[in-house]
């Protein structure tokens, strides 16, 4: 998958290190995570998710998660994708 990809109003990419207090803000979130597999993470729960999510990127497989931001430059909406491409 190539990225980023673009449209009009949203971006889909890779996370990014400064992304994780966003990121954080949700998965901390005990309403938020009620139904997922995860969390609520504490602030190391996340900074150790980006980093493997980055790791992944760094042995150039495709991560499983990606960063949906409605403004790539401060991105407001952080949210996780999970991917089944093969």
């Amino acid at each position: 998958m190539n990225l980023p990809l673009e449209t009009e109003r949203l971006i889909l990419r890779d996370f990014v290190e400064s992304d994780w207090p966003a990121v954080h803000q949700y998965a901390s979130d005990r309403e938020v995570v009620r139904y997922l597999t995860f969390g609520p993470n504490n602030e190391e729960d996340t900074k150790k998710f980006l980093q493997a999510n980055r790791d992944c990127i760094t042995r150039r497989k495709t991560p499983s998660t990606f960063c949906l931001s409605s403004d790539c430059e401060s991105p407001t909406a952080i949210n996780w994708y999970l991917s089944h491409i093969r």
